[in-house]
């Protein structure tokens, strides 16, 4: 009863997108200045397909209750939840009637998460729970390819995150504030290639229902 294990896929078939694209290249000794625009190139109403990539992604979720145990006057409810995901994008069927030419290699995306409740009920037990039992926190890991490379060697992105879901008590609901860092690398497998460090700020805002709502409640008549 405190085990679930939740196995889930999507898949993105390739699209074919029409588009229009318009080229032009100017000279102006004063860019400032419209009037002084002197038009070089021009290139308008060319028109082609592009068919994007299909994507394939496949999770797995596992989420462990622990036991009860007792705090207090009441009896606390924890939960660990481990959640993987993979993702490839075939970047071998991309094509570009407009750049023939343009080729992308094919992309991975692996994410690994790790999330711990203190108290799962918290929504019950609102009242006699601590602010710091009702947060949840979550550190994860990330490693992508990169569709594109750099002297040969494909780029890779990789990195850590690290969050919390702060749950909004006051609608008596899932709702809730989520904040998060990532601090992460891109790099082309060499200390003198492109590399590149970067920290991400991240906020976000989840909306339920509350206990009160009916969004989701039959209606039945006696």
């Amino acid at each position: 009863d405190k085990n679930v294990i939740t196995l889930a896929g999507t898949f993105e078939p390739a699209q074919n997108l029409g588009v229009k694209k318009d080229e032009y290249l100017f000279y102006a000794p004063n860019v400032f200045d419209p009037r002084s625009y002197d038009t070089i190139y021009q290139n308008t109403n060319v028109r082609g397909t592009i068919r994007m990539a299909p994507t394939y992604t496949i999770g797995l979720s596992y989420t462990l209750g622990f036991e009860s145990e007792k705090k207090g006057n009441r009896i606390r409810e924890s939960e660990l939840a481990l959640h993987f995901n993979y993702g490839l994008t075939d970047w071998s069927a991309y094509r570009d009637d407009l750049n023939p030419g343009l080729t992308f290699l094919n992309s991975t995306r692996i994410n690994v998460g790790v999330q711990f409740i203190p108290e799962r009920d918290f929504l019950d037990k609102a009242a006699v729970v601590g602010f710091f039992e009702t947060v949840r926190y979550r550190v994860g890991y990330y490693q992508y390819t990169l569709p594109y490379s750099y002297n040969g060697t494909q780029m890779t992105d990789f990195g850590m995150t690290f969050g919390f879901g702060i749950p909004i008590l006051t609608t008596k609901s899932l709702s809730s504030v989520n904040l998060g860092v990532s601090l992460g690398k891109r790099e082309a497998g060499s200390s003198n290639s492109l590399n590149q460090k970067y920290i991400g700020l991240n906020f976000g805002v989840t909306l339920a229902p509350s206990n009160f709502d009916r969004w989701f409640r039959k209606r039945k008549l006696d």
